[in-house]
């Protein structure tokens, strides 16, 4: 059953409880929840070519414009926005309850604004949203998965080899060399060490370039 929360008369946005875990098992069946970037966090690295962007830029209300270009290249009319996490709230008589996180599905022709409150809706409406966590995934199908790390401030399109992007998104989800090129040129703040950056921009590049 779908969960709604306030802004419940749009059609484009839904959340649902992962019944039976049926969507948290198709994104296990291709990312290993126990790994963080640098290292490679999907399974099957040779199925797919990898595209690179901030985090922030994949939560920012103008990426639903990207994803409706994806959802064209895959053929999806739905994606839908996952967390792993979960949180533990109080309940009666004092006794925690682990209480996990809706999913949203949105179709690819919902608005800008949609999906921004899709993003910062509580639907549970306890203050909760989607962007209270540091990872996220915005899954399409098994061809096509984003995985969104917050921490490292860093997305990572996973696109099947059969599916060939184009147009504007080659200018906005580039390749990981070019990404991190275009790291090196940022001023970076004071205090990270410059030797543990050089060595995470290393170990991206070695785990992510697109194999032929």
């Amino acid at each position: 059953m779908p969960i709604f929360g306030p802004r419940e008369k749009s059609k484009q946005v839904t959340f649902f409880n992962d019944i039976n875990y049926k969507l948290e098992n198709k994104i296990t069946s291709m990312v290993d929840f126990s790994k963080d970037v640098p290292m490679q966090v999907f399974k099957n690295p040779s199925q797919f070519n990898f595209y690179f962007c901030d985090f922030d830029q994949c939560v920012d209300k103008n990426f639903m414009l990207d994803l409706h270009e994806l959802g064209i290249f895959t053929d999806e009319q739905d994606f839908k926005i996952f967390t792993l996490y979960y949180y533990w709230k109080k309940k009666r008589f004092k006794i925690e309850r682990k209480i996990t996180i809706p999913y949203a599905q949105l179709n690819i022709t919902c608005t800008r604004n949609e999906y921004e409150q899709a993003l910062n809706n509580s639907p549970k409406n306890d203050g909760i949203n989607l962007l209270t966590f540091d990872n996220l995934y915005w899954y399409f199908n098994s061809k096509c998965l984003i995985y969104g790390d917050m921490v490292y401030e860093v997305s990572i399109l996973a696109l099947d080899k059969s599916i060939q992007l184009s147009g504007i998104l080659l200018n906005k989800l580039v390749k990981v060399e070019e990404y991190v090129a275009m790291k090196t040129k940022e001023q970076l703040h004071p205090n990270i060490n410059m030797e543990l950056v050089e060595k995470f921009k290393q170990q991206l590049v070695e785990n992510y370039q697109n194999v032929e």
